[in-house]
């Protein structure tokens, strides 16, 4: 098993997912201080759903029953079937699949990295919107 150093660890993750678990888009902040199977975590700012490295040395997008099971597990409602060798979800070409109805692959799921200050932009829209 060939394994690459853990690259830089961005803080915030955008998730798109057109089709199937569409849910689960939306931004992604880095868990400080917490790991899922030795790599770094991600939680969406707007539910208890997660970005983490699976058992199975995949990227997976899952939540509450996931978390459970401190991560220990080969489940997801949207995953990458490329084994990650310490690639960050960002940095993997293609390979995204979602589990409605059943497991397809979806080019058009994508993660990208982006800048902390959306997830300050977006809270303040939140403020001022529920305030009005």
């Amino acid at each position: 098993c060939r394994r690459h150093e853990i690259h830089i660890v961005p803080q915030v993750l955008e998730v798109h997912v057109p089709r199937g678990c569409k849910w689960v888009s939306g931004l992604y902040k880095l868990v400080e201080d917490a790991k899922a199977n030795r790599y770094p975590l991600w939680k969406s700012v707007d539910a208890d759903i997660f970005i983490y490295s699976m058992s199975n040395g995949r990227w997976g997008i899952g939540a509450h029953q996931e978390k459970a099971q401190g991560f220990d597990t080969e489940t997801a409602y949207v995953f990458n079937d490329t084994p990650h060798e310490g690639l960050m979800p960002h940095q993997l070409m293609g390979g995204w699949m979602h589990s409605r109805p059943v497991w397809t692959p979806d080019e058009g799921i994508k993660c990208r990295e982006v800048d902390v200050s959306v997830v300050l932009e977006r809270a303040d829209e939140k403020r001022t919107s529920s305030s009005r």
